[in-house]
């Protein structure tokens, strides 16, 4: 049985961000979006699509299946909040805090995960995430 790897997990990320502004997902794009090798997306798109995460006819689009596009919403979204959170609270750059998020997001367990977007939630709806950037920059300064 094929597990998700890391590596599978940012190719179904990058076929449902590449959707959400192009019409169709091809092989080209994935190419591209990685600058990899056709063979290293072929053979990705093959385990994708033999855990049913994806549908390919070969020449043809890359459509998300329904359990595809949900493993994808939710990596996607792991991403974006792990990115707003280093971005926002912490206050780090746009591109780290995208490449941070990128390398941290695979790594997180469920319950870690879970927890810590319950923070960022608290943080955000509450103002509190203002208030500790503010009061974080001020003891950088100090130390």
């Amino acid at each position: 049985m094929v597990q998700l790897t890391q590596s599978l997990e940012d190719y179904l990320e990058a076929i449902f961000i590449i959707g959400q502004t192009k019409k169709v997902v091809r092989v080209k794009n994935l190419m591209d979006y990685f600058d990899y090798k056709v063979s290293s997306v072929n053979h990705a798109i093959k385990l994708l699509s033999e855990m049913d995460l994806i549908e390919h006819e070969k020449y043809g689009y890359i459509e998300l299946t329904d359990k595809g596009r949900d493993t994808a919403g939710k990596l996607y979204e792991k991403h974006k909040s792990l990115s707003r959170f280093f971005i926002n609270i912490l206050d780090i750059d746009e591109k780290t805090a995208t490449e941070d998020a990128c390398a941290v997001e695979h790594h997180l367990h469920k319950q870690t995960y879970q927890s810590w977007y319950q923070l960022l939630q608290y943080m955000e709806k509450t103002g509190d995430g203002k208030t500790f950037v503010k009061n974080f920059k001020k003891f950088l300064k100090k130390t």
